[in-house]
């Protein structure tokens, strides 16, 4: 009798070592799933972590907010013909009501375009012009838009292309920095995209940083995101970063003492 009861005892004790096990393991099924599924949920426990830099970055507009930020690529001379291309983030654009807003990030000057929005934006050689383009059917609306003053020209409708140094008939918005391309305007900082220090998969799908121009190895971590990579700028004295993708628009400020 007594042996029945000790195996009693054991198949008991057994029993409750499995359904405690199953009890455990579908506690952590249920706690993984989400961030096995949402990769916004993985990143944001890698912020809580301090595992992945930006968890406290400025956010300057949410992915719907409509603002656009306007980044001018442009072409500087290094001497002896040589070239290079620099990232300028120029304006916060948004349309409404039938105009639309311009927000300069260099001076923080605000003013208003007559067109109920752009659909394209053409840029001289030296980033000194912006050529505003707004189409509606067969009818097209073109504005110069000078970036020093922020002064407006409006040109005649039967002018398409201007007797003015530029690709007039490219846009910015299909000039791409590479992954370490993103030349600051006074050569003081790069912006590059990174492979992150945790897997991808992890915890982001992106990582920028900011190395110091001609010194690689001085490197400053900015932010992990998720999405498609950014577009990425600097202000014309290369004091703020600005970036934005589908989910939004941030900025950070960058200075020289950081590295």
């Amino acid at each position: 009798m007594a042996a029945d009861s000790r195996g009693h005892l054991v198949r008991r004790t057994q029993r409750r070592f499995l359904f405690g096990f199953l009890a455990l393991f579908l506690t952590i099924i249920i706690v993984a799933t989400p961030l096995i599924i949402s990769g916004s949920l993985r990143l944001d426990l890698a912020w809580k972590l301090g595992l992945a830099p930006g968890a406290d970055i400025e956010k300057v507009a949410d992915g719907d907010s409509g603002q656009v930020l306007i980044v001018i690529p442009f072409i500087a001379g290094l001497g002896g013909g040589r070239t290079e291309t620099r990232f300028h983030a120029a304006y916060l654009m948004h349309p409404e009501e039938g105009e639309t807003r311009f927000t300069s990030l260099d001076t923080g000057a605000t003013f208003t375009v007559p067109l109920p929005s752009v659909s394209s934006i053409a840029v001289n050689m030296d980033g000194t012009q912006l050529l505003l383009q707004h189409k509606q059917g067969l009818q097209v609306t073109n504005l110069l838009l000078d970036v020093g003053d922020n002064r407006i020209t409006p040109l005649p409708e039967d002018q398409q292309v201007l007797d003015l140094p530029g690709t007039w008939e490219s846009s910015i918005w299909n000039v791409r920095m590479g992954k370490c391309e993103g030349i600051s305007p006074q050569q003081t900082f790069v912006a590059c995209f990174k492979a992150p220090s945790l897997s991808r998969y992890l915890a982001g799908d992106w990582q920028l940083d900011v190395l110091r121009y001609g010194q690689f190895r001085d490197s400053r971590e900015i932010y992990r995101g998720t999405g498609t990579q950014p577009v990425v700028g600097f202000t014309a004295d290369d004091t703020w970063l600005y970036f934005q993708n589908e989910n939004g628009i941030w900025r950070e400020p960058v200075s020289i003492d950081d590295f």
